[in-house]
């Protein structure tokens, strides 16, 4: 999934954590629900350039310190506090 979306051949590493998310309509009813499953990786090889594919709007590497809830999903964002790459 990662080579298909950045491009980047990776190694998975430990599991981060397991989401939830859950998406209901006013009434209580569930629009959707995907559940996320986080791991670490590593980038193999030497190249760490980003090539998004076709249905990818844009990809770039960050600092910790550029990443605020603002920019990521709630799912990221969650998994960037569980390992402590973040402050939360």
């Amino acid at each position: 999934e990662v080579e298909e979306e950045i491009g980047l051949k990776v190694e998975i590493g430990d599991l981060i954590g397991v989401y939830d998310i859950i998406k209901r309509s006013p009434e209580g009813g569930v629009v959707y629900h995907f559940i996320t499953i986080c791991y670490r990786a590593r980038v193999l090889g030497n190249s760490f350039e980003l090539k998004p594919g076709e249905d990818v709007g844009g990809a770039r590497w960050f600092m910790p310190s550029e990443i605020s809830p603002d920019i990521v999903t709630d799912t990221t964002w969650q998994a960037l506090c569980d390992i402590g790459l973040v402050r939360c």
